[in-house]
């Protein structure tokens, strides 16, 4: 497979009906063409205990089959798994390891959801009646699907699964598509149904549903595997914040889960150091200020001086076949590169380069005040090489190639593939 570099993500569960245990991993990679790419490499059965150690190996395994001298030549940027114990013990980075270790940021939001919710030994009043209509809820749909009587009505009800995400807000909101049909449906007449149904509080169930859904859509933008999401960590906290923040319409139960939802994002929805620089690089939210409940200004500093070293220390390595050039505003707001010939990168807007000139860009050309660039090696004629491969670190200004371009900052651990813009939260750019 054509890569330098990957990210790795993997994930272990258990069959229940076979009491087997497996163990799945797959790669994360830029392609030739520029296009982020995921690949499954292997499912394999685990056999041993699910220690730290023995689920390293098993990975470690599966790499080794399919990128070999992976941790030789430091070919995994970074491990993504679950927040268990022992995934956070098997791939943790140790000193010149070369990888780094990332939290699902979606699997955190399930789990600020799943403790919200988790109001069995609730003492407060509201908590309690939600609990109640989501127990209700859950029974109804139980004892319909046992009945056969799903199939009666205009849309099936959806059952609740603990290892999917947002499938409790499903089927709540089933729930409530389909409450007044079945209580005129005569296939519902049972009165066990019909206790059931009564017992159900439309209002409160909207409620949960409006407080809930944004979090749905955050789980459904940091799930991208065509684009992608370490950039959009962040953000997504800011906007989640503005979301769980109290109005004055809000009735008791609305106020309880906000609350609730916000003191646990706060706990479990980490943003690290390498969130704040992803989003740092990605073009539109290049001015950190509007994140400023999420991202504080010692961190902005931080970001800016990360990557004005990393940048350094790039600048002193011989490229590989055309050199390149970061320019890092002083204020940390802007980013944009230009080649040492002084020519722009190709797709990209006209910008000023180091030297305080404009450079120009154009087809197959490098056209700079040093000369021509040096060969691009693989590239299709009339073009030069696509962006991300002529660039190590940082991001151009101006709009992006049809290829995209890639952003790696070494000794962070952190790789971002930008291609096609994916649609973002509504008025966060």
């Amino acid at each position: 497979m054509e890569m330098v570099s990957c990210a790795v993500t993997t994930d272990g569960w258990v069959d229940p009906h076979r009491h087997l245990s497996y163990v799945c991993v797959t790669i994360h990679y830029v392609d030739s063409a520029g296009r982020l790419v995921s690949d499954l490499l292997a499912t394999r059965q685990m056999e041993e205990a699910h220690t730290a150690e023995n689920v390293f190996a098993e990975v470690a395994a599966v790499l080794e089959e399919f990128v070999p001298r992976w941790q030789e030549d430091k070919r995994v940027a970074a491990f993504v798994t679950d927040n268990a114990a022992n995934q956070k013990k098997a791939f943790r980075a140790t000193e010149g390891s070369g990888w780094t270790w990332f939290g699902c940021a979606c699997h955190n939001l399930n789990l600020v959801v799943k403790n919200a919710l988790d109001v069995r030994t609730a003492q407060d009043h509201d908590l309690k009646r939600l609990a109640i209509q989501i127990a209700t809820a859950k029974s109804l749909v139980s004892l319909v699907r046992r009945k056969g009587l799903d199939y009666q009505l205009n849309k099936t009800l959806k059952q609740e699964c603990e290892t999917r995400w947002n499938s409790l807000l499903a089927m709540i909101r089933s729930v409530i598509e389909s409450l007044e049909e079945m209580r005129v449906h005569p296939a519902f007449g049972s009165p066990e149904v019909v206790e059931l149904i009564d017992s159900l509080n439309p209002t409160i169930m909207r409620r949960l549903v409006a407080v809930l859904t944004p979090l749905e859509i955050a789980t459904e933008k940091l799930s991208g595997q065509n684009y992608p999401t370490l950039h959009l960590v962040a953000p997504t906290k800011e906007r989640l914040r503005r979301e769980l923040e109290l109005e004055a319409g809000d009735d008791s139960i609305t106020r309880t889960m906000k609350k609730r939802l916000s003191r646990l994002l706060e706990e479990k929805f980490a943003v690290r150091e390498q969130h704040i620089v992803a989003t740092m690089l990605w073009p539109p939210f290049r001015r950190l200020e509007q994140f400023r409940a999420t991202i504080s200004a010692a961190q902005r500093e931080q970001a800016v001086e990360d990557l004005t070293a990393a940048a350094a220390d790039q600048e002193a390595e011989p490229a590989d076949t055309i050199n390149c050039r970061t320019v890092v505003a002083g204020d940390g707001t802007a980013l944009r590169h230009a080649r040492r010939d002084g020519s722009a990168f190709d797709g990209c807007s006209p910008a000023k380069t180091s030297r305080g000139g404009t450079a120009e860009s154009s087809p197959g050309r490098a056209g700079g005040r040093d000369g021509p660039a040096a060969p691009v090696s693989g590239a299709r004629p009339g073009t030069r090489r696509p962006l991300f491969e002529a660039i190590k670190f940082g991001t151009g200004r101006g709009r992006v190639t049809e290829e995209g371009w890639s952003v790696s900052v070494r000794g962070h651990g952190m790789s971002l593939v930008c291609g096609q813009e994916p649609q973002l939260w509504k008025g966060m750019t």
